[in-house]
């Protein structure tokens, strides 16, 4: 009977030891790890799941993995189980998705999620590594905004190189009535000094003076001009 219960409680250590190495390594991971059962009940909860999610351990193990989505997941995931454990199909599991995910505080945060079954355990466990990526989103929002912003100039650029292509069309032909707006002054103008000098006495225009000529009284001089 002593060996028996020295044997128990030798086994008892050793799964004390085993249980408190599996959480140190646990903790030891930089991204959040939950452990659930299959009805989604929370056994295991890292201490980057703890950072993440604004809740301790023992305060969060126990209760359903649900309290840290936020709807319409949060109502949904209990379905998801029940539909994976009847049918088998796996739409997160070993699946790897970014997700919404929420904080002790209400925030909603994205989250990159990775969904595993635990070899040889039924009725089924699972084991989920989260990551935070709000600084990939932002990051990813930033860069669509400025590439959004890059056309828009690329856009206006385009234009105006189109407006500066249409301006030197027009400014062809403006040019060329200007030119011959230039030649045809000259020409209207000399032709007002013809117009000028042929007009008739009646008209009242001034005539070039001329000089007088006296005719001789006799018909057989010529006159003589003075």
């Amino acid at each position: 009977m002593t060996n028996l219960v020295a044997g128990l409680i030798e086994a008892g250590e050793r799964r004390t030891n085993a249980a408190e190495e599996l959480q140190a390594l646990l903790d030891a991971a930089v991204d959040a790890i939950i452990v659930i059962d299959s009805g989604g009940q929370i056994e295991k909860f890292n201490q980057a799941a703890e950072q993440m999610f604004g809740f301790s351990a023992a305060e969060i193990i126990g209760k359903n993995i649900a309290l840290l989505m936020p709807e319409p997941d949060r109502s949904a995931h209990d379905a998801y189980l029940r539909r994976y454990s009847l049918t088998g199909e796996a739409r997160i599991i070993g699946i790897g998705r970014d997700v919404q995910a929420q904080r002790r505080d209400g925030t909603v945060f994205p989250a990159s999620l990775a969904v595993g079954r635990v070899a040889g355990t039924d009725p089924a466990r699972f084991v989920g590594f989260i990551r935070d990526i709000s600084a990939r989103v932002a990051a990813e929002r930033t860069a669509a905004q400025a590439q959004e912003r890059l056309t828009h100039v690329a856009r206006l650029s385009t234009l105006g190189e189109m407006a500066a292509g249409l301006a030197h069309e027009i400014n062809q032909p403006l040019a060329a009535i200007t030119g011959l707006e230039s030649v045809r002054a000259p020409i209207e103008t000399e032709r007002s000094m013809i117009n000028v000098r042929v007009r008739p006495r009646g008209f009242g225009w001034h005539r070039t003076p001329v000089r007088r000529c006296r005719i001789a009284r006799s018909a057989a001089n010529r006159p003589a001009c003075a």
